[in-house]
């Protein structure tokens, strides 16, 4: 009878490691899943903040050109207010 009821004991902690194994198992997966997901974006957010600093650069040049441009309007303006 004892041998019995410590064979259902045993029965059931090993049914309960076995879920516990499982559920282990099930949480690895989503643990690598969750950290591919992460390696992406980080190669996204990396991709995004090269873009931006690309954009930055465009605009820094463009905002020189017209800088440039406004001054040798001005200049030309002034050549010829001094001409009338």
């Amino acid at each position: 009878m004892v041998d019995s009821l410590l064979s259902q004991r045993l029965s059931g902690i090993v049914t309960r490691v076995d879920e516990i194994e499982s559920k282990f198992t099930e949480n690895q997966k989503m643990v690598s899943i969750l950290s591919d997901d992460l390696k992406f974006v980080k190669i996204n957010l990396n991709q995004v903040d090269d873009d931006v600093k690309e954009m930055v650069t465009e605009t820094n040049n463009i905002s020189t050109k017209i800088d440039k441009s406004h001054m040798e309007t001005y200049r030309e303006l002034e050549k010829i207010f001094s001409y009338l």
